[in-house]
């Protein structure tokens, strides 16, 4: 899962998987001959950052508002649709805010309530995955977002899955640097063919990073307020295809 200005959600299989019916999962051939299905959205930490820039939060101060407030904010639902929505594929769509009252309109539930959206946006990836019959039992987290350990406990708490923030979280930037000395080696030194896993660090080839796993009491709490806030967007999604029928 890349949490970046979009989000990802990516698995690798051997063979390309059969598609039909799954019209938001795309699949890329991987350099190394694999198959990689792959579901993103977008408004991820763009989103997030909006928010946090009008309330004039900190980024070194993100972990400590998101873990001043509990799951669900409260009852505040952010729907983070500020450059429209992939996933629902809605382009024209535009964000909303829900379930405002005096006592969760604040700093800690506004915040809470994004970050939540977004997850629960991209997490509604694992559950398309899992009806097409792809299964997991733990999830890497890699992107911006991936430096924030409170949001990474979300993620557990909200899919269930065991969850690991590796060393390095920039892994787009470190996977295309591993990739252009793999074909720099092997279109300078034509002795022998050099395979990606022969270049990569120790540390990379080996369990390092840390694991969160997800707390159960909370994970049914989640469990809840993740149904709730689809069937949110579900409503959104019928109004904004009639409206768009007009």
């Amino acid at each position: 899962m890349s949490l970046g200005t979009s989000g990802t959600l990516s698995t690798c299989q051997p063979e390309q998987i059969d598609c039909s019916g799954f019209e938001d999962i795309n699949t890329f051939c991987s350099s190394t001959g694999a198959w990689l299905p792959l579901i993103s959205t977008m408004n991820v930490t763009n989103a997030i950052n909006s928010y946090r820039h009008l309330m004039d939060i900190d980024i070194k101060d993100f972990d400590n508002y998101l873990m001043a407030s509990k799951p669900g904010a409260e009852g505040l639902f952010s729907f983070p649709w500020l450059n429209g929505a992939r996933l629902p594929n809605l382009p024209g769509t535009r964000g909303e805010i829900s379930g405002m009252t005096m006592a969760n309109f604040t700093k800690p539930h506004l915040l809470r309530s994004v970050v939540e959206g977004v997850t629960f946006n991209l997490c509604k990836g694992i559950e398309i995955f899992n009806a097409r019959g792809l299964v997991f039992d733990s999830v890497t987290i890699i992107g911006g977002g991936a430096n924030s350990r409170a949001w990474c406990g979300m993620i557990a708490d909200i899919t269930g899955l065991t969850v690991t923030r590796p060393t390095v979280p920039d892994a787009a930037a470190l996977g295309a640097a591993i990739q252009a000395h793999w074909c720099y080696r092997n279109s300078t030194y034509h002795a022998e063919t050099v395979t990606l896993s022969q270049l990569l660090p120790e540390w990379l080839t080996s369990e390092q990073g840390e694991t969160i796993a997800p707390d159960p009491v909370i994970s049914e709490q989640y469990r809840q307020i993740y149904q709730r806030y689809h069937a949110e967007v579900y409503k959104r999604k019928a109004r904004y295809l009639d409206e768009s029928l007009e």
